[in-house]
């Protein structure tokens, strides 16, 4: 095995071990636009794996409920970029499959591939859900979540929730995007192979940090639910207790501290000077310079891996 490299099942075995940390109610599988590249003879083992997958998470949450999305349309967009007919016959295929998959286990369905419907005037941006065909933008997502909504038939009424105005809702948004970002780094630490996978007896020891995060992601789901009750009143505040928790500040790495001086041996005439240091270059994780000779530092404070509470500061830094 070379060296960096992970097994084949290493992503299996990782998200095996997060089901089995969640045990999840419900899950929303959406994959199939890079499998849809593979054309027709790719389907029989798109449907296998599929279904495996499937099956996987019903032995391991029994009872559990799926939402199955199936891939959005490869939007037709302006010279360079391709024509995307014959891909969308390869989407439409694999949409197919996975709707079959979800009739046959009475799951829901939700189709993107028919909800994006192709637009005449698609090269304008107000009509655009992506800006290379395939990966959504913000707008794409919006469309997304009404997609989901509409179809698993949650459409709000004029009764609902259609009136609430962005300062009603913004607590709420709030409290569900810091839990998302806890659970984030708690499912996903950038160091995964160092610290859960086969590299983990250089790091493994940073180990004992992740599951600190349920704490926060318990704390913002309790928020959650009070905000939801106070959703109909206008006139409703909330406390200082319903806010976001304040994040730690710097790490610990980014206060000066004095290094000793390496000596150097140069030629006549030149002399080697300190010109950057910490505090401005908190763990330096890559350099390059540009072509007006400046130099560019990739700075991140919390490397390897973001600790419970803490803020983010990584930052590029020109010198």
């Amino acid at each position: 095995m070379q060296a960096g490299l992970e097994p084949p099942d290493e992503g299996s075995k990782q998200l095996v071990k997060q089901l089995e940390d969640a045990k999840p109610t419900v899950v929303f599988v959406g994959y199939g636009m890079a499998s849809s590249f593979d054309g027709e003879a790719g389907l029989p083992k798109f449907k296998a794996d599929y279904n495996r997958l499937l099956d996987t998470i019903e032995k391991i949450s029994p009872g559990v409920r799926f939402v199955l999305l199936g891939p959005a349309r490869h939007q037709w967009l302006p010279a360079p970029f391709p024509n995307p007919t014959s891909h969308n016959l390869q989407i439409n295929a694999y949409t197919e499959v996975i709707r079959e998959i979800s009739a046959a286990r009475r799951a829901h369905f939700v189709s993107l591939f028919d909800a994006f419907k192709e637009q005449p005037a698609a090269a304008e941006q107000s009509f655009r859900w992506s800006d290379n065909g395939l990966h959504l933008t913000s707008k794409g997502y919006q469309d997304v979540a009404v997609q989901v909504q509409s179809q698993l038939g949650l459409a709000y009424t004029q009764k609902g929730l259609a009136w609430l105005t962005d300062k009603q809702t913004e607590p709420l948004r709030a409290a569900i995007l810091k839990k998302n970002e806890w659970f984030f780094h708690r499912s996903r630490p950038a160091n995964m192979a160092y610290i859960f996978g086969f590299r983990k007896r250089e790091q493994g020891n940073n180990a004992v940090e992740i599951p600190k995060f349920d704490e926060l992601i318990a704390a913002e789901e309790k928020k959650i639910r009070e905000l939801c009750k106070h959703l109909n009143d206008a006139n409703f505040k909330p406390g200082p207790e319903l806010q976001p928790a304040p994040l730690r500040g710097k790490a610990a790495a980014a206060k000066h501290t004095p290094q000793p001086r390496p000596e150097f041996t140069v030629a006549d005439g030149f002399e080697v000077t300190l010109w950057a240091e910490n505090p401005h270059l908190a763990k330096p994780i890559q350099i390059n310079f540009d072509p007006q000779g400046r130099l560019w530092v990739a700075s991140s404070e919390v490397y390897p891996q973001i600790e419970p509470g803490q803020a983010a500061h990584d930052k590029i830094i020109v010198l």
